[in-house]
């Protein structure tokens, strides 16, 4: 008879599931992005606007997941 013995196991290239969330927010935002490049190019402002406020947003959530990446990397 075999005894199974819970022991915690940590899969270092499985990111936690906030890590999770910050691919996937990224992944939003890249796809907003996408949305509004075509109205940016008729000299809509709003979409320019949102178009930078995304590239702003994309570059933290960037390096915060490389962040992340690199830790866990090291581990």
């Amino acid at each position: 008879m075999t005894q199974n013995t819970s022991i915690p196991v940590n899969y270092p290239m499985m990111p936690p599931m906030d890590d999770l969330n910050k691919y996937a927010h990224l992944l939003q935002v890249i796809e907003e992005m996408g949305r509004d490049i075509k109205p940016t190019y008729a000299n809509n402002k709003n979409a320019a606007e949102r178009l930078k406020k995304n590239i702003h947003t994309a570059r933290i959530l960037v390096r915060e997941c490389v962040s992340e990446l690199e830790r866990v990397m090291k581990a």
